[in-house]
């Protein structure tokens, strides 16, 4: 049997743990995205010339606005003065297509395949956004 000191005891451990719990929860932004720094989409099979480069610097994007055509090949190159970054980009529908490693510097790439307008951004600073549109 418990003794009323060792459930509080219990209590000050586990409801903080459980609070921690349900925040980190409430902050990971969702769309399944994986948990690890790696990132997903294209960027393993890319080894040739980007069509654009977008520049992540001052933290932003330049351009954050750019058009290219199906097939093409974007390039995401961090100059932020170490400042950590990712890139997500999504359909305009919201459904998320790739994610960069969150990273200091260095590029990651992505090819869009179909026509459309894709918006990316930074979850690492919501200001950060900017839009693909591809052509056919």
């Amino acid at each position: 049997m418990m003794s009323a000191m060792s459930r509080r005891l219990r209590l000050r451990v586990l409801v903080p743990l459980v609070a921690l719990g349900i925040s980190a929860a409430a902050c990971s932004g969702g769309n399944n995205v994986p948990a690890n720094s790696a990132g997903f989409g294209s960027e393993a099979s890319f080894t040739g010339q980007p069509s654009a480069v977008v520049v992540l610097k001052y933290s932003s994007f330049e351009p954050a606005s750019l058009a290219v055509g199906a097939g093409d090949t974007v390039q995401w190159s961090w100059q932020d003065f170490g400042i950590s970054h990712n890139v997500r980009i999504a359909t305009a529908t919201g459904q998320v297509l790739a994610q960069s490693p969150t990273m200091k510097s260095g590029t990651w790439s992505y090819t869009f395949t179909n026509p459309g307008t894709y918006l990316y951004r930074s979850t690492i600073d919501a200001s950060m956004a900017g839009k693909v549109v591809v052509g056919s």
